[in-house]
């Protein structure tokens, strides 16, 4: 087991406090089963979270199927909070192609 650094957004970090985040998709694999990481709380208060499984998918189906446990009500916010994280340009192109984007889900629990 590994403490490894994963950052996040205020928003899916105060998500992942309130349990209403389980994973992360990310572009690219960020450690592996049972290393943990460090978020901080708004309070200041620190919190530690293990990684339980890492999941190789593309975008779309992660944007899809697992929305929910990313901490997003319906696909659209997701794909929407994915264009800004990434600074990408929601472009015709992109729009096609998404389905195409590897990218690795990884599921998560309070450590």
């Amino acid at each position: 087991m590994t403490e490894i650094t994963l950052d996040f957004q205020p928003q899916m970090s105060r998500a992942m406090i309130a349990g209403e985040k389980i994973c992360t998709t990310r572009r690219s694999k960020h450690g592996e089963c049972g290393d943990t990481f460090t978020i901080s709380g708004t309070s200041g208060q620190e919190y530690t979270f293990k990684i339980l499984s890492v999941v190789k998918t593309t975008l779309k189906k992660a944007i899809e199927e697992y929305y929910e446990l990313e901490g997003f009500k319906n696909p659209d916010e997701m794909f929407n909070f994915w264009i800004k994280a990434y600074d990408i340009q929601n472009t015709y192109q992109f729009t096609r192609e998404y389905h195409k984007q590897p990218v690795f889900l990884h599921f998560l629990t309070p450590a």
